[in-house]
C-alpha cells in the first residue's frame, strides 16, 4: 500500500470501481451488497411508519384506539421477534411499553 493518503485513496478507489472486486467484498461482509442496501432501507421505511402508527394511536384514549394499539404491539413484537430475544430492542425502537 503507498505511504500518502491521497495515493491510498486513489489506490482503493480504483480497487472498488473494479466490476468484480466488490461482489468479493458483498460475499465476505466486509461491503454491503445492493440487495441487503434495498433491504435496509425498506426496514427503516417499515419502522418509520410503524413509530408515526403508533404514535397517533397512543393519542387516542377509546377503548377502539386501546385495542388498536393492542393489536399493533401483538403484531410488532410478535413470535420472532421472541425467539430472537429482540423485544426490547422493537420496544425502545418503535417506542413502545413492552416488558
Amino acid at each position: 500500500m503507498p505511504v500518502t493518503p491521497e495515493k491510498k485513496a486513489a489506490v482503493l478507489s480504483a480497487v472498488l470501481e473494479s466490476p468484480t472486486i466488490p461482489q468479493t467484498l458483498a460475499l465476505k461482509g466486509l461491503v454491503s451488497s445492493v440487495e441487503a442496501k434495498k433491504e435496509a432501507d425498506v426496514n427503516s421505511a417499515i419502522v418509520a411508519d410503524a413509530r408515526n402508527l403508533i404514535q397517533t394511536i397512543k393519542d387516542g384514549r377509546s377503548k377502539d384506539s386501546r385495542a388498536a394499539m393492542q393489536c399493533c404491539v401483538s403484531l410488532l413484537c410478535g413470535d420472532n421477534v421472541a425467539k430472537s430475544k429482540m423485544q426490547k430492542a422493537v420496544a425502545e425502537t418503535l417506542t413502545i411499553n413492552r416488558e
